[in-house]
């Protein structure tokens, strides 16, 4: 048996031999030893009652993993003392967190490079990377217009398909059989799908007011209206909207539906901007469906310039949702073009009510100053948002359940039912 005493760091040691107890003193004489035997004799049982209250106190602190600090303790029992020291250095590092992966399955040109800057640092969850082989990835992204014309790949167990498309749900393709019995989510513009992509940007208040002065503004405006367009028969029937409405105001159309020429089509617009400003007191921005959220680059190209001209667009139906109220004119507020005509007419003819909607738009912009600008704001954010349900699904957090991607791309479901 061997103990520790705080009294001048002596070592004892006892040893039975054929009861004969042999007295060893490291630090003393024999003779010295044998003097005191008979004090550390009854000093013994005391020992021998603390020793097993020390043991279980180590034992019961080598369970607790977190012990990871120096400490002393001190314990007393029947008027002995021991200290008992125990250092501790840590064995023990942070779990390594699990690295999510997306690949991007062939997609466009213009997304690839969006892609290639991507910062996982930029985004909440930063262990999660953009992975070149699919059969690795956690989410694997399908191009809509990709599908119809490759093989089906082998899918994951476990894998998520997420389906995007950034056209309107009438020129989304549709996926084969051996594709669509696959997929588990959607991704689009549309704010109902399971991934929202703002491709096409949304307006936000400017942090700097213009004010301008639009005194006089409709003075040199000589025209009605201006429409651009390089798509001529469209599922919204816009082509027939602008037709009608030529009956009674001057519009003028560019592009390869019309017969002026001003750049190529609408994304040439900053170089027909003056032409366009200084002439017309309306933008027809038509899109080609009317569906929910389709409203593209060409009306917000107005908001980001801050173009003196008013827009006139023709729908969505939920358009008020996120475009400011008396910033534009939504001919599906008007059972005919001849009421939507006479509208125009009407603001086009004063002043005031004209520059109020001109001083209303001012007040937003568009976040990016390019297309490229909103590709690139789009897909990181999808990216990011991507990163962040593959975080909380790993983390067993409630989720929504997915959309049926169908319905997503639903023209039916999506967009008017008359155009």
């Amino acid at each position: 048996m061997l103990a520790f005493f705080p009294s001048k760091s002596i070592f004892y040691g006892f040893k039975r031999r054929r009861s004969t107890l042999v007295c060893v003193d490291l630090d003393k004489t024999e003779h010295a030893c044998m003097s005191s035997m008979a004090q550390r004799t009854n000093m013994k049982w005391k020992v021998g009652f603390l020793v097993p209250f020390v043991a279980v106190f180590i034992f019961l602190s080598l369970l607790k993993p977190h012990s990871l600090f120096k400490w002393d303790k001190v314990v007393e029992f029947m008027g002995s003392t021991v200290k008992i020291q125990r250092n501790v250095t840590s064995v023990h590092s942070a779990p390594m967190r699990k690295t999510f992966r997306v690949a991007w399955y062939q997609q466009d040109p213009e997304i690839q490079m969006s892609l290639s800057k991507y910062d996982p640092q930029k985004c909440n969850i930063t262990n999660c990377l953009i992975e070149q082989n699919s059969s690795l990835a956690d989410i694997v992204v399908l191009r809509h217009s990709f599908l119809p014309y490759h093989p089906v790949i082998q899918k994951r167990r476990g894998q998520l398909w997420v389906l995007y498309s950034s056209e309107s749900p009438h020129h989304t393709h549709y996926p084969p059989e051996e594709w669509a019995d696959q997929i588990d989510m959607s991704a689009s513009y549309m704010e109902s799908a399971d991934f929202f992509v703002p491709l096409y940007g949304r307006v936000e208040l400017r942090k700097t007011g213009l004010q301008r002065n639009y005194t006089g503004i409709l003075t040199n405006k000589t025209r009605d209206a201006v429409w651009v367009s390089s798509h001529c028969i469209t599922p919204s029937g816009r082509e027939n909207l602008v037709r009608a409405l030529s009956e009674h105001l001057k519009v003028d159309k560019f592009g390869t539906c019309g017969d002026q020429k001003c750049g190529k089509q609408y994304d040439d617009f900053k170089k027909c901007e003056n032409t366009f400003v200084n002439n017309y007191k309306f933008y027809f921005s038509f899109e080609n469906s009317i569906c929910d959220n389709y409203t593209t680059e060409k009306l917000y190209f107005l908001f980001r310039d801050s173009a003196a001209i008013i827009p006139v667009v023709n729908g969505p139906r939920d358009v008020d949702k996120y475009l400011p109220i008396n910033t534009y004119i939504n001919s599906l507020d008007f059972a005919s073009p001849k009421m939507l005509a006479e509208k125009l007419k009407e603001i086009g003819n004063n002043e005031t009510i004209y520059t109020s909607f001109l001083t209303e738009k001012e007040k937003y912009t568009m976040p990016g100053q390019s297309v490229n600008d909103l590709i690139d704001l789009a897909i990181h954010k999808f990216q990011c948002d991507m990163c962040r349900y593959l975080h909380d699904l790993d983390i067993g957090k409630s989720l929504k359940k997915p959309k049926t991607w169908q319905r997503i791309f639903n023209p039916s479901v999506q967009c008017k039912p008359d155009n």
